[in-house]
């Protein structure tokens, strides 16, 4: 029998869009129904079983359903461009801002009642793909910045005061040419590296910290000529497997599409594999990676983006069944999603580590009409 995956909303403590910056706690809650009673007002989310089929193919991929003789992609496409222009012509203020929250494993995986606190960027900026790290008791927290206005991003890296709830001594780490984020961290040894997303440059960049958390250094480019996505590693049965996804705008389809996996004996040294099966997955739900890939009882789970409706709709949590040189399977365990209720209308990332959970959101108000 498939697992009946859950549904939960991401939802501020108050109701007024104005007041959604000022807002100091995030909540998730969780509710069985195995009957359709009827739902109050104030219920923020629900676990009901979801459209997804049981996963039992080994590659898994989108049927080019024909209508009129236009693939479905390309309906989903220009479909999802539509819903992206009528949600920037009805909205403003539009700010990427992390929450966070104490939490085991297991309750991050059911879902049981967690509150989340929210960290506020500083003036203008937005922040977006956290990462967390515990060096010598303290929590070090990296993260995409990029102004509110849009441009390029950088890589900072900040302490996050858990007493305080916030995060404190922000400094740019890591800026190049072209645009950065999602900086993915990792560890051989004693030794701990970042690999952000780079996408722009057409390579991946591997960097190594010389002194935490400040200094970073190059030290390794690997997959030349690829524009990889959210680029994420996880160490599994003696090799290193390179989760993305490729921007190919040839293809007519958004980057949260076509999902790739790479292999290598030695994440710095590489060479790099791809998968016989590539792309493994194609989807706009369950895709793109949205976060470190975690281990809990020797099982894989995965957090990936959820774009078929809108970019940042919603995260799904992944449990990864089989990961081979062969054969690669998925199954959707949890859901996460947006609550645009309450103002938060995108989230896309979720990171665990060593008992603290991290989310990126994204807050804006609608225009009065």
């Amino acid at each position: 029998m498939p697992i009946l995956p859950s549904v939960a909303k991401l939802h501020n403590g108050h109701s007024e869009d104005r007041k959604l910056e000022q807002s100091a706690q995030t909540s998730w809650k969780i509710r069985q129904s195995t009957s359709k009673p009827k739902i109050p007002s104030s219920l923020s989310c629900i676990t009901k079983n979801l459209p997804y089929p049981d996963r039992k193919s080994t590659l898994i991929h989108e049927k080019p359903l024909m209508s009129n003789f236009i693939p479905l992609h390309l309906i989903t496409h220009f479909a999802r461009k539509k819903r992206e222009k009528t949600y920037y012509r009805s909205t403003e203020g539009h700010q990427w801002l992390l929450k966070y929250c104490f939490c085991k494993i297991d309750e991050l995986l059911s879902l049981q009642s967690l509150i989340f606190r929210s960290l506020l960027p500083f003036g203008d900026q937005s922040w977006a793909d956290p990462f967390l790290w515990l060096h010598n008791g303290e929590w070090q927290c990296f993260f995409e910045q990029i102004p509110r206005a849009g441009g390029k991003g950088v890589i900072a890296t900040g302490r996050l005061d858990t007493e305080l709830g916030q995060i404190t001594d922000v400094q740019v780490v890591i800026q190049e040419p072209h645009h950065l984020s999602y900086p993915f961290l990792f560890e051989i040894g004693n030794k701990l590296f970042m690999m952000p997303e780079a996408g722009q440059s057409n390579r991946i960049t591997i960097y190594e910290c010389e002194e935490f958390p400040h200094r970073w250094r190059p030290v390794a480019t690997h997959l030349e000529g690829m524009n990889l996505l959210d680029p994420s590693l996880i160490e599994h049965e003696g090799k290193w497997w390179l989760f993305a996804t490729e921007w190919n705008k040839r293809k007519l389809r958004f980057p949260e599409h076509d999902m790739l996996i790479f292999s290598a004996d030695d994440p710095i040294k590489g060479p790099w594999s791809a998968h016989r099966g590539n792309p493994v997955f194609q989807n706009y739900n369950g895709s793109r990676p949205g976060g470190r890939i975690f281990r809990v009882n020797g099982k894989l789970y995965r957090p990936a983006q959820h774009g078929k409706v809108r970019y940042g709709h919603s995260l799904g949590l992944y449990e990864i069944s089989e990961l081979n040189s062969k054969r690669f399977r998925q199954q959707l365990v949890t859901e996460l999603l947006s609550d645009e209720s309450l103002g938060v209308y995108r989230l896309h990332h979720l990171d665990w580590h060593k008992g603290i959970a991290i989310v990126d959101s994204q807050i804006a108000t609608r225009k009065s009409p």
